[in-house]
C-alpha cells in the first residue's frame, strides 16, 4: 500500500475517500491562499526551470547527501500538493461523487505552448454551489480568462466521464492531486512530455511530485497478436516486443499503470492487476524510482 493510501484512504484509497474532498478544509485561510497563488500564478508550475535549478543546487552532493536532499524535497512536497496516476475507471467513480466539476485549459500547455484552449484540468467539489467555485471565481490569469479563452466552465459528471474516455483513448494519463494534502480536488490529464509534474518525475530526478497507480498492466500472451499499438501508446517505455515470439510483454518495473495502452488494443488482451500482486512492482509507487 503506498503512503498516501495509509495516511488518507481510511482502509482503501486516498483519492477515493470522500473526507478528502470535504470543503470544511477551504475554513484554513492559508490553504485558501495557496489555491488562489497556485491557479493565479502558472509559472511557479515551471519544473523545467526549477529542475534545472535543483541540478545546480545538487550539483557538488555525494550520491548519499544527494538521495537523502531529494527525499527530503519529495516528503516536503507531499504535505504539500502531491498526486498519483489514476485509471479511466476510477476516475469514473471520482466524478459522480462531485456536486460542481470545473473544466478548464491545461496550464502547462498554456506556459509552454501558449495553445490556450486544451481543455483538460478539472477541479471536483463535495457542493454544486462550492466555496472552491467562488474561490476560483477570483483568481484572473490569462490562461482562465484571457483573450481568446473560454474560461472556467461548469460540467456534469455524465459529461466530464465523456471528455476523460476520449483523453483515455488519446492516450493522455489521468492524475489526482491534492491542493494542502490531504484536501483533493484536483484532476489532470496530460503526458510526459507536456506534464510538469510528470517532467520533473521522470526526466529531472532530482524531485517526484507523483506516485504510479496501485496498479500495472498485464498482457495475455495467447490473446496478444503482437500488433505493438500497445507500445506505440506507453509513453514509460514499459511495453517491449519480443520479435522472436511476436508479442509484446509488460516492464512491470517501468508499468505506471496508467491503462492508456488497453483502448488501442484490437483483441482486448491487456488488463490492469494489482501492483501488489507482481513481484518485478510491489511496493514501488515512486515515479523517480522507475530506472
Amino acid at each position: 500500500m503506498n503512503e498516501l493510501n495509509r495516511k488518507y484512504g481510511n482502509g482503501g484509497k486516498w483519492y477515493l475517500n470522500p473526507e478528502n474532498y470535504a470543503e470544511a478544509y477551504l475554513d484554513d485561510p492559508q490553504r485558501r491562499e495557496y489555491i488562489q497563488d497556485f491557479y493565479r500564478d502558472m509559472w511557479r508550475h515551471d519544473s523545467r526551470g526549477s529542475g534545472k535549478k535543483m541540478e545546480d543546487d545538487d550539483r557538488e552532493l555525494q550520491p548519499t547527501e544527494l538521495e537523502a536532499k531529494i527525499r527530503e524535497r519529495m516528503n516536503r512536497q507531499k504535505t504539500i500538493h502531491y498526486g498519483q496516476v489514476v485509471p479511466i475507471e476510477e476516475i469514473e467513480q471520482i466524478l459522480p461523487m462531485s456536486g460542481c466539476i470545473q473544466r478548464f485549459a491545461c496550464l502547462c500547455r498554456y506556459m509552454y505552448e501558449n495553445k490556450t484552449e486544451f481543455r483538460s484540468c478539472y477541479l471536483v467539489a463535495q457542493q454544486p454551489y462550492s466555496r472552491l467555485k467562488e474561490l476560483m471565481k477570483s483568481i484572473h490569469s490569462d490562461y482562465l480568462d484571457g483573450e481568446g479563452v473560454q474560461g472556467i466552465e461548469i460540467v456534469e459528471p455524465e459529461e466530464a466521464i465523456r471528455h476523460f474516455r476520449e483523453m483515455d483513448r488519446a492516450g493522455l494519463v489521468h492524475t489526482v492531486w491534492t491542493l494542502h494534502t490531504p484536501f483533493t480536488a484536483s484532476i489532470c490529464n496530460c503526458d510526459p512530455v507536456h506534464c510538469s509534474a510528470m517532467y520533473v518525475s521522470t526526466k529531472n530526478r532530482h524531485s517526484s511530485t507523483l506516485l504510479m497507480a496501485d496498479y500495472v498492466a498485464q498482457i495475455e500472451e495467447e490473446r496478444c497478436v503482437g500488433c505493438r499499438k500497445c507500445k506505440m501508446a506507453c509513453q514509460f517505455a514499459a511495453l517491449e516486443y519480443s520479435p522472436a515470439l511476436k508479442k509484446v510483454r509488460v516492464n512491470a518495473a517501468r508499468c505506471i499503470g496508467c491503462g492508456v495502452c488497453r483502448p488501442q488494443c484490437p483483441v482486448s488482451a491487456i488488463r490492469l492487476i494489482d501492483r501488489e500482486e507482481n513481484p518485478e512492482s510491489a511496493g514501488r509507487y515512486e515515479i523517480r524510482d522507475v530506472k
